[in-house]
């Protein structure tokens, strides 16, 4: 390890924060937050752990926006009638002159963000402003202006002077820095908007985290699915990026080249392999409630029923968020999601329709490798081992596919349904938009009502190499037949015990400690490809020896869709 430290320490890297830079169920939901902010404890640890990201990760993010001056001061309310002119007014100059701050009429740009919400733009050097309209108190309706000048290099100087060990107001200091994080009574979630719970005027934290890179074919996004998060509910699954946080992550109306690939970093899997997010998941809170309430009884171990972040954490769980995602992602055409979080490496692959196109328009990678020490959950090796119903399905490679509308209101209703009197258990998504929708599970004889605006499939990539090509330790052992029956039979059960033992190694989904490495080939007259090359240990590696490394998991996986493959359908609509 102390080699991998050094290797790492000194090769450039973008980092982005999950679960374990704080806790496991960091900013989970309201209640959560409620919970852990209210508490100088909770606050605490929080705010130490955003302040150390920001230092030893963030800063190599984005030096330039840390290596600038950085302000923060107050102005009358009365001025929020000439920034809504959205023109920087000689009396918006004279007030930034009397904080000390000179800029040019000609060189500054005002733009309205939000209600209450302006950015100010030096266009010359870069330097930003951000000027919003909040309570002077708690319970106050008074109001004030608070502007915050180039934001990481103003929290860089309050970390500095927090941590001086100089005569500091330090509990003034902390509350500052817990407003630039958002963690004090002004981003609180309170109430609902369009059914969703969220911040005051969707306002997030005035400090951000995501951050975009454009190389000569690529473009990187960053996703901060920690602090840019809306809630399905007070107390459940969170939407893992905010309507807003797409907004300020994916620029509107793309136009990428035609070759270009489009990252985007997900700490988070944005999708998963279809039996886990298809099955397993929609049951899977419940599962662990109900192991709780048998060994705690009415109390649940984080105190909150439902909330258990392994198990509700996953974008399928707010299939609104995960679709709106997809939609504002698909005009780059080719789009790869690098994750981990889950303890496991896969790879899948989902097409994407749009309304009357018959090819697909958009291509998704999700590439997933996690983590560099794991330990695999000892009920999927039991249910691997010994439930031949698992096995099957495991086997059988299910794919989702999902249709969408974008509005219920609109005639005609998206399903035609040839006996209304018949109610699928499926009709409340009917009424929702937008309309999301599976294509099982509706009375026959169903179709559609109009045109889906969207439709995808997602299919799980499998290692497709010949045996041989494999590591040994993943290799399932050969057979030679002979004329004794029983020897035969003793073979084959031996072979099967040998290889329930190799289920780390699946030509699906790696549970041993992996390594990811991406790669890309462009085959003739085929499209472009990207590799995905899963590297582990053997199952029988011991600590203190040197172990071979191979590739125990290849997916390949093209980044455009084939004329052959159509957008799914209503299945009696198969030809």
């Amino acid at each position: 390890m102390p080699k991998v430290r050094r290797a790492m320490a000194n090769i450039s890297t973008f980092m982005i924060f999950d679960d374990h830079d704080v806790t496991d169920d960091w900013n989970l939901n309201p209640a959560w937050r409620d919970r852990v902010f209210t508490s100088p404890l909770g606050k605490t640890i929080v705010r130490n752990a955003m302040m150390a990201y920001a230092l030893f990760q963030d800063w190599g993010n984005r030096a330039d926006k840390y290596n600038r001056v950085g302000h923060f001061f107050e102005l009358d309310t009365a001025l929020a009638e000439e920034l809504n002119t959205e023109q920087f007014t000689e009396t918006l100059k004279s007030a930034f002159t009397e904080k000390g701050i000179t800029l040019d009429s000609e060189k500054a740009i005002v733009k309205l963000l939000h209600t209450g919400e302006w950015l100010l733009t030096n266009s010359e050097n870069k330097d930003e402003f951000i000027i919003r309209k909040y309570k002077k108190n708690v319970g106050s309706d008074d109001e004030i202006l608070k502007v915050l000048g180039n934001p990481h290099a103003h929290l860089l100087n309050q970390i500095t002077q927090l941590f001086s060990g100089e005569n500091v107001d330090v509990a003034a200091m902390e509350d500052h820095v817990d407003f630039l994080f958002g963690l004090d009574f002004q981003h609180r979630v309170a109430g609902s908007a369009g059914g969703r719970q969220q911040l005051p005027d969707n306002r997030s934290p005035l400090i951000k985290w995501h951050f975009t890179y454009d190389g000569a074919k690529h473009k990187i996004l960053v996703i901060d699915n920690r602090t840019r998060r809306s809630f399905v509910d007070f107390q459940g699954a969170p939407g893992n990026l905010s309507f807003n946080g797409m907004t300020d992550l994916i620029p509107e109306n793309p136009t990428p080249k035609d070759d270009e690939v489009c990252f985007v970093i997900a700490p988070l899997p944005v999708l998963g392999p279809s039996l886990l997010d298809e099955l397993i998941a929609p049951l899977a809170y419940k599962v662990f409630d109900l192991k709780e309430y048998f060994k705690e009884g009415d109390e649940v171990k984080s105190g909150m029923k439902g909330t258990n972040p392994d198990a509700i954490e996953a974008w399928t769980f707010d299939p609104v968020s995960q679709e709106e995602l997809l939609k504002r992602l698909a005009p780059f055409k080719k789009v790869i999601f690098l994750s981990g979080d889950v303890h496991y490496g896969s790879s899948q692959r989902l097409a994407y329709w749009t309304k009357g196109n018959a090819k697909a328009t958009a291509c998704f990678a999700q590439l997933t490798s996690s983590g560099f020490r794991n330990i695999m959950p000892s009920y999927i090796r039991n249910a691997s081992q010994h439930f031949l119903v698992a096995q099957k399905i495991i086997r059988q490679n299910l794919r989702a596919e999902r249709l969408g509308w974008l509005n219920h209101k609109i005639n005609p209703d998206p399903l035609d349904f040839p006996d209304n009197t018949k109610v699928s258990f499926l009709n409340d998504k009917l009424k929702k938009s937008p309309v999301i929708i599976p294509v099982n599970g509706w009375p026959a004889g169903t179709k559609f009502g109009r045109d889906p605006d969207w439709s995808w499939r997602i299919e799980n990539v499998t290692d497709s190499r010949i045996e041989s090509d494999r590591p040994s330790p993943a290799r399932v052992d050969t057979l030679e037949e002979t004329d004794d029956v029983m020897k035969n039979l003793q073979k084959i059960a031996s072979r099967h015990i040998a290889q329930a033992k190799k289920v780390n190694y699946t030509r699906q989904i790696l549970f041993k400690s992996n390594v990811g490495l991406v790669t890309f080939e462009k085959p003739t007259n085929e499209p472009l490809h990207v590799i995905h090359s899963l590297y582990a240990a053997p199952l029988d590696g011991k600590p203190g020896t040197t172990q071979k490394i191979e590739i125990y998991t290849l997916h390949k996986i093209p980044l455009e869709a084939s004329e052959a493959e159509k957008a799914p359908v209503l299945p009696h609509s198969k030809s």
